[in-house]
């Protein structure tokens, strides 16, 4: 290589990786002369092996599958690589988002993952739509999600999903994400003395709590809505318990009266929501 040899260089490379597949710098080597050739099923073939024998090599590996992604040409073979659900899989669809142009390039591969042995798990969808929120993308966050529902939750979708609680919360931005805070619990579990239905159960310990609450990303358009539930329980203290809605990067448009008290008969309670014109894309 010092002598600017690119053939015997070439050849002494392939020689090393063919001797140990853990000689790191000669198989991303060889990963670059793939690339430059345009070989880009080599380079798919280099890049699993670097991500499975050096986990180090991601923020190497990644910027170059993203851009044969982003080709289209090669979008079905990276997704056949990851339809074998390699180990580096997880790992790979978080660094993705970090190296793409095109903020549908994730959403490619994920689709091309349905139907097959492995398809996308829970964390890979979440973490994608996080992203998109991150950067200001409700609208294809909320249409991406929808694409990974299972058919009897979207025959179910409403403004506010799952707001009886009826399915145990995923933790994905658009269901309940229940945060645990010190000297606070929140969790959903069956209706005491019913055999079906469900309720979201807040309790306190003695003393001052942290609660970060409860809750779940909304794409409503502008205009009014009525936010309605139920709720019962003893909650004593100066302080009380809301639900709100607040533009996503923006102001609180509506908020319940303080529930506290004791309140042993379910009381229902409603408030106003007006989602305006601009500045509230995402609740």
């Amino acid at each position: 290589e010092l002598e600017s040899d690119a053939n015997q260089t070439g050849a002494l490379m392939a020689a090393a990786a063919r001797l140990s597949i853990r000689e790191s710098y000669a198989v991303y080597r060889l990963l670059q002369q793939a690339r430059e050739a345009g070989d880009e099923a080599a380079v798919i073939g280099k890049a699993d092996t670097l991500l499975r024998t050096r986990g180090r090599a991601m923020p190497l590996v990644v910027p170059v599958l993203a851009q044969l992604v982003e080709k289209n040409k090669a979008t079905s073979d990276v997704a056949a690589l990851l339809a074998t659900n390699p180990p580096w899989r997880p790992s790979f669809f978080s660094a993705l988002p970090q190296n793409i142009t095109d903020a549908r390039t994730p959403l490619y591969l994920l689709l091309g993952l349905q139907g097959t042995d492995h398809p996308p798990s829970e964390r890979e969808i979440a973490s994608y739509v996080a992203f998109l929120l991150s950067r200001n993308f409700p609208e294809l966050a909320y249409y991406a999600w929808l694409q990974f529902l299972p058919p009897e939750q979207f025959a179910r979708l409403s403004p506010l999903n799952n707001g009886g609680f009826e399915v145990s919360p995923s933790g994905a931005p658009f269901d309940w994400s229940l945060a645990q805070g010190s000297g606070a619990t929140s969790e959903v579990r069956g209706l005491p003395g019913h055999e079906s239905g469900q309720a979201l159960f807040v309790e306190f310990t003695q003393g001052r709590a942290e609660f970060p609450g409860v809750s779940q990303t909304t794409l409503l358009g502008p205009g009014t809505y009525t936010l309605t539930g139920k709720y019962r329980g003893t909650l004593a203290g100066t302080r009380g318990l809301v639900w709100g809605v607040k533009c996503v990067a923006g102001p609180v448009v509506a908020q319940t009266d303080l529930l506290r008290g004791d309140v042993p008969m379910w009381r229902d309670f409603s408030v106003s929501v007006t989602i305006p014109p601009t500045g509230c894309r995402a609740q």
